[in-house]
């Protein structure tokens, strides 16, 4: 003791009992009354308190108070002033007490089994940091709806760490509820392309954070990652790269955009349909930490791309609002239902394209129209398929009354997210571009497209990209990419046939053209008949004449009497 021990009470604490500590300082233990620390519970469940044993005491002589020693661990050991410290009551877990820190943990890996373990730490946020019994291992993070009073059934020889997890917990949450059987494949497709007939509006802001956290909702009040994976780390290295062009879709006439251009900002707002058209898209953060929903749709926990899945990328292209569908009913993965244990589909209904990407995925470039000079088309094939296919029926529409006496469409394109179980989905970003369909864009379309299909798509440079690559889902029947080859056919052969009738008629021989004769006035002149001069004469044998007309009654004039003979 020092030798002001004689004016010091005796230490409020005995050695060997637990003890809560408020490791901010705020004096919150010695503002309340004597006492009465269980009426002062709700002001003390925001302070962030440690828990410990004392192990000794003694008298600090400049502040007039005792200086405790807390044994944390085992090997962890701090010392604290009384005035920091209380005895252990938590209104929340109302068996511990300066007798006993012990609680019973259970974990989501190992099922019902509950592991005998000791507070050490609680946040303000009300987590708790518990050591194991067993191994003097460490949890952190635990909330309070997994602890629980230790009883006969409490596993006190083994921890999270040292016992296998149960069998179940390594298969997905969807397979444990039973999900081709509860929500079929079929169903979850229709309802996919049901929430897709709706597109986010590109007028809609961007989604924003929080996207990670306890608590922590983002713009869309979609629910935060509770324990983001290390690798999902948005660092400086992150925002230097894609601060610029996270969660927007922006339109250029070329590929040399994005950040791996971060000097080209040649962006549009409207091009002609004979005019090369990309797009730059990205989520505004890793495809990981962004939620896609809840499963089951009712009463279900919120959803994110794990590293075990299959996570999707679904392209989405609306026409004046309405969604143009493609995969509305995609091929589904059956041989892999045994590997994967659930009915699985690489294709997001009613998208035009779907990628396989990963949780750290978080943008890329697409082509609608390919450049001249870009040969590199085999990842956006669909695509393509799908934009001339939209130029194609637009073309056939009346044309309505603009600046330019051209059909104007808006093309709005939706990023979407989702798994090969597709049960959940969400559109996460989106952006739009307005399209000039003048006849000559129109001919320029129909041309490129033709180009990519009969000589780019299976080229050198295509086979062989230099520029970085999208894991496409492709299949073998393609209603788009065959119609669009029956179309180009039909087309090559009335082209063919065209010019076999303009090489015949070049062959055959043409007379000059003579100039046109003027028209000649038509008389008209009143009908006479006509005598010969047998006729004038008195009928004898011969040959049979023609009768006599009979001349109208009246005097007559000239060579003729009244009697039809000749005057003398």
């Amino acid at each position: 003791m020092g030798s002001g021990s004689s004016l010091l009470p005796k230490p409020k604490h005995q050695v060997g009992k637990y003890v809560m500590i408020d490791t901010r300082g705020t004096d919150m233990f010695y503002t309340c009354k004597k006492g009465r620390l269980q009426e002062d519970m709700g002001r003390l469940r925001g302070l962030d308190l440690k828990v410990g044993e004392i192990i000794g005491a003694c008298d600090a002589v400049e502040n007039i108070n005792w200086e405790y020693t807390v044994k944390i661990e085992e090997n962890r050991i701090e010392c604290f002033e009384e005035k920091f410290i209380a005895d252990l009551e938590l209104a929340e877990i109302p068996w511990v007490s300066k007798d006993s820190r012990k609680v019973a943990v259970c974990v989501e890996t190992h099922g019902d089994h509950r592991f005998l373990a000791e507070i050490i730490h609680r946040s303000s946020k009300q987590l708790f940091e518990v050591r194991f019994i067993a191994d003097g291992s460490v949890l952190r993070d635990v909330e309070l709806a997994n602890l629980s009073e230790p009883n006969d059934f409490t596993i006190n020889d083994a921890s999270p760490q040292s016992m296998q997890p149960d069998p179940l917990w390594i298969l997905d949450r969807k397979i444990q509820a039973n999900i081709d059987e509860r929500w079929p494949m079929q169903q979850r497709i229709a309802e996919a392309l049901k929430l897709l007939q709706k597109p986010r509006l590109a007028t809609k802001p961007p989604v924003t954070g929080p996207f990670t956290g306890k608590d922590a909702f983002d713009s869309e009040d979609y629910p935060g990652h509770p324990k983001p994976p290390i690798e999902l780390h948005m660092g400086i290295h992150f925002r230097e790269t894609w601060s610029r062009f996270a969660g927007r879709i922006r339109f250029a006439n070329t590929y040399k955009i994005g950040p791996a251009f971060p000097q080209e900002e040649s962006w549009v707002d409207k091009v002609d349909a004979g005019e090369p058209l990309y797009f730059s898209a990205a989520l505004p953060v890793h495809a990981g930490l962004i939620c896609l929903g809840r499963f089951p749709p009712v009463d279900g926990q919120p959803e994110w791309i794990r590293a075990s899945d299959v996570a999707l990328l679904g392209i989405a292209l609306y026409v004046d609002g309405e969604l143009h569908p493609s995969f509305d009913n995609p091929p589904l993965e059956r041989i892999n239902k045994v590997r994967y244990r659930h009915e699985s589909c690489r294709f997001i209904p009613g998208c035009a394209s779907t990628y396989s990407i990963d949780s750290k995925w978080v943008g890329g470039v697409f082509c609608l129209a390919p450049n001249v000079d870009d040969w590199e088309v085999r990842d956006d094939l669909y695509n393509i398929l799908a934009y001339h296919e939209i130029l194609r029926e637009g073309a056939k529409q009346p044309f309505r009354h603009t600046n330019y006496d051209y059909n104007v469409l808006r093309l709005e394109v939706n990023l979407v997210l989702s798994t090969s179980y597709l049960a959940t989905v969400r559109q996460v970003c989106a952006g739009s571009v307005r399209v000039v369909l003048s006849p000559e864009g129109i001919s320029e379309a129909q041309e490129r497209l033709r180009g990519v299909l009969e000589g780019r798509v299976d080229s050198k440079a295509a086979l062989n990209p230099k520029r970085q690559t999208k894991v496409l889902s492709r299949t073998e029947d393609v209603p788009s990419l065959r119609e669009a080859r029956e179309l180009l056919a039909q087309a090559a052969a009335e082209r063919a046939a065209a010019e076999r009738a303009a090489e015949h008629a070049a062959a055959e021989p043409v007379m000059p053209a003579l100039p046109a004769l003027p028209a000649m006035p038509s008389l008209e002149t009143p009908a006479v008949p006509t005598r010969t001069l047998n006729q004038l004469v008195a009928p004898g044998p011969g040959l049979a004449q023609p009768p006599r007309p009979a001349l109208p009654p009246g005097p007559r004039l000239g060579p003729f009497s009244a009697t039809g003979t000749l005057r003398p």
